[in-house]
Protein backbone atom coordinates (compact mmCIF):
# COMPACT_ATOMS: atom_id res chain seq x y z
CA UNK A 1 0.00 0.00 0.00
CA UNK A 2 1.24 3.52 -0.71
CA UNK A 3 0.15 6.13 2.11
CA UNK A 4 0.72 9.75 1.30
CA UNK A 5 -0.05 12.22 3.86
CA UNK A 6 -2.69 14.66 4.23
CA UNK A 7 -2.18 18.01 2.32
CA UNK A 8 -2.26 21.05 4.57
CA UNK A 9 -2.28 24.79 2.96
CA UNK A 10 1.31 25.19 3.62
CA UNK A 11 2.21 21.58 1.64
CA UNK A 12 0.11 22.81 -1.12
CA UNK A 13 1.43 26.18 -1.45
CA UNK A 14 4.76 24.89 -1.30
CA UNK A 15 4.21 21.68 -3.41
CA UNK A 16 2.55 24.08 -6.04
CA UNK A 17 5.71 26.35 -5.83
CA UNK A 18 7.93 23.55 -6.68
CA UNK A 19 5.58 22.89 -9.82
CA UNK A 20 5.96 26.64 -11.37
CA UNK A 21 9.48 26.79 -10.65
CA UNK A 22 10.12 23.61 -12.02
CA UNK A 23 8.93 25.12 -15.70
CA UNK A 24 12.47 27.32 -15.79
CA UNK A 25 15.37 25.97 -15.16
CA UNK A 26 17.55 26.80 -12.05
CA UNK A 27 20.69 29.03 -12.18
CA UNK A 28 22.83 26.00 -11.28
CA UNK A 29 26.30 27.93 -12.15
CA UNK A 30 25.08 30.82 -8.86
CA UNK A 31 26.92 29.30 -6.16
CA UNK A 32 26.66 32.88 -4.34
CA UNK A 33 22.99 31.21 -3.62
CA UNK A 34 21.85 30.77 0.07
CA UNK A 35 22.25 26.73 0.74
CA UNK A 36 20.21 26.06 3.73
CA UNK A 37 20.01 22.33 4.79
CA UNK A 38 16.52 20.81 5.32
CA UNK A 39 15.45 19.89 8.85
CA UNK A 40 12.65 17.33 9.93
CA UNK A 41 11.09 17.78 12.61
CA UNK A 42 9.13 15.30 15.35
CA UNK A 43 7.36 15.11 18.35
CA UNK A 44 7.38 11.81 19.86
CA UNK A 45 5.46 11.48 23.25
CA UNK A 46 8.47 12.95 25.42
CA UNK A 47 10.45 14.57 23.09
CA UNK A 48 10.69 16.52 19.92
CA UNK A 49 13.31 15.54 17.82
CA UNK A 50 15.41 17.70 15.34
CA UNK A 51 17.15 15.79 11.85
CA UNK A 52 18.96 18.43 10.09
CA UNK A 53 20.56 17.08 6.49
CA UNK A 54 24.36 18.13 6.56
CA UNK A 55 26.13 16.24 4.19
CA UNK A 56 29.91 17.08 3.47
CA UNK A 57 29.96 19.54 6.78
CA UNK A 58 32.72 18.10 9.44
CA UNK A 59 31.55 18.54 13.37
CA UNK A 60 33.65 20.40 14.10
CA UNK A 61 31.76 23.11 11.53
CA UNK A 62 28.33 23.14 13.37
CA UNK A 63 27.37 24.63 16.26
CA UNK A 64 24.26 23.90 17.97
CA UNK A 65 22.87 26.80 20.70
CA UNK A 66 19.60 26.36 22.93
CA UNK A 67 18.73 30.00 24.26
CA UNK A 68 15.61 31.83 25.26
CA UNK A 69 13.44 29.09 24.45
CA UNK A 70 15.15 29.45 20.61
CA UNK A 71 16.83 26.25 18.79
CA UNK A 72 19.85 27.79 16.67
CA UNK A 73 21.73 25.49 14.63
CA UNK A 74 24.75 27.12 12.58
CA UNK A 75 27.19 25.53 9.81
CA UNK A 76 29.39 26.51 7.36
CA UNK A 77 29.53 24.35 3.92
CA UNK A 78 32.83 24.81 2.60
CA UNK A 79 34.05 25.37 -1.25
CA UNK A 80 36.33 23.11 -2.59
CA UNK A 81 39.62 25.12 -3.68
CA UNK A 82 40.39 25.00 -7.29
CA UNK A 83 43.25 23.63 -8.48
CA UNK A 84 45.06 25.20 -11.43
CA UNK A 85 44.53 23.39 -14.39
CA UNK A 86 41.12 22.24 -13.26
CA UNK A 87 38.10 22.55 -15.54
CA UNK A 88 34.57 22.67 -14.07
CA UNK A 89 32.00 21.29 -16.77
CA UNK A 90 29.30 21.92 -14.07
CA UNK A 91 28.78 22.84 -10.23
CA UNK A 92 25.35 22.04 -8.51
CA UNK A 93 26.60 22.11 -4.99
CA UNK A 94 25.59 24.60 -2.77
CA UNK A 95 28.07 26.59 -0.71
CA UNK A 96 28.23 29.27 2.03
CA UNK A 97 26.91 29.70 6.18
CA UNK A 98 23.56 28.81 7.14
CA UNK A 99 21.71 29.52 10.35
CA UNK A 100 18.32 27.68 11.01
CA UNK A 101 16.50 28.72 14.37
CA UNK A 102 13.07 26.96 15.63
CA UNK A 103 10.84 28.34 18.54
CA UNK A 104 10.39 25.73 21.18
CA UNK A 105 7.19 25.28 23.10
CA UNK A 106 7.83 26.19 26.54
CA UNK A 107 7.46 22.79 28.30
CA UNK A 108 10.88 21.37 26.86
CA UNK A 109 13.54 20.72 28.81
CA UNK A 110 16.30 22.61 26.46
CA UNK A 111 19.24 22.26 29.15
CA UNK A 112 18.66 18.06 28.34
CA UNK A 113 18.99 18.61 24.82
CA UNK A 114 21.11 15.72 23.08
CA UNK A 115 22.85 15.68 19.71
CA UNK A 116 24.57 13.66 17.50
CA UNK A 117 25.53 13.36 13.90
CA UNK A 118 26.22 10.51 11.50
CA UNK A 119 26.74 10.27 8.33
CA UNK A 120 25.50 13.90 7.28
CA UNK A 121 22.80 14.01 9.93
CA UNK A 122 22.34 16.16 13.37
CA UNK A 123 19.81 14.77 15.19
CA UNK A 124 19.13 16.76 18.26
CA UNK A 125 15.86 15.01 20.81
CA UNK A 126 15.32 18.02 23.38
CA UNK A 127 12.52 16.17 26.13
CA UNK A 128 9.71 17.56 27.28
CA UNK A 129 8.95 18.41 31.12
CA UNK A 130 7.08 15.15 32.53
CA UNK A 131 3.94 17.14 33.43
CA UNK A 132 3.28 17.73 29.97
CA UNK A 133 4.91 14.69 28.00
CA UNK A 134 2.24 12.42 30.21
CA UNK A 135 -0.51 15.13 29.34
CA UNK A 136 0.13 14.63 26.24
CA UNK A 137 0.35 11.21 25.59
CA UNK A 138 -3.18 10.86 27.26
CA UNK A 139 -4.83 13.08 24.63
CA UNK A 140 -2.92 11.55 21.78
CA UNK A 141 -4.20 8.21 22.86
CA UNK A 142 -7.24 9.69 23.71
CA UNK A 143 -8.13 11.81 20.26
CA UNK A 144 -6.42 9.23 17.99
CA UNK A 145 -7.96 5.87 19.60
CA UNK A 146 -11.74 6.57 21.07
CA UNK A 147 -13.12 9.27 18.77
CA UNK A 148 -15.40 7.74 16.02
CA UNK A 149 -15.40 11.64 14.31
CA UNK A 150 -18.50 10.54 12.16
CA UNK A 151 -20.63 10.08 14.77
CA UNK A 152 -19.34 13.71 16.65
CA UNK A 153 -20.08 15.31 13.08
CA UNK A 154 -23.19 13.88 12.98
CA UNK A 155 -24.10 14.23 16.35
CA UNK A 156 -23.53 18.30 16.20
CA UNK A 157 -25.49 18.17 12.35
CA UNK A 158 -28.40 16.90 14.42
CA UNK A 159 -28.19 19.31 17.39
CA UNK A 160 -28.19 21.66 14.87
CA UNK A 161 -30.99 20.46 12.85
CA UNK A 162 -33.19 20.04 16.45
CA UNK A 163 -32.59 23.81 17.76
CA UNK A 164 -33.14 25.59 13.96
CA UNK A 165 -36.61 23.05 13.74
CA UNK A 166 -37.17 24.41 17.31
CA UNK A 167 -36.54 27.82 16.69
CA UNK A 168 -38.56 28.26 13.67
CA UNK A 169 -41.20 26.79 15.16
CA UNK A 170 -40.73 29.41 18.87
CA UNK A 171 -40.82 31.67 16.40
CA UNK A 172 -43.76 30.78 13.96
CA UNK A 173 -46.20 29.17 16.41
Amino acid sequence: MIYRKKMVPYDMARSMGRLVDGLWPDDVEDTNAQWVPAVDICEKGDAIRFKVELPGIPREDIDIEVSNGVLTIRGEKKIEEEQKGDTWHRREFRYGSFVRSFTLPSEMKADEAEASFNEGVLTITIPKEEKFAIHNKWNNYYFEHTVNWSYVWGVALLVACVSGFILMISTHG
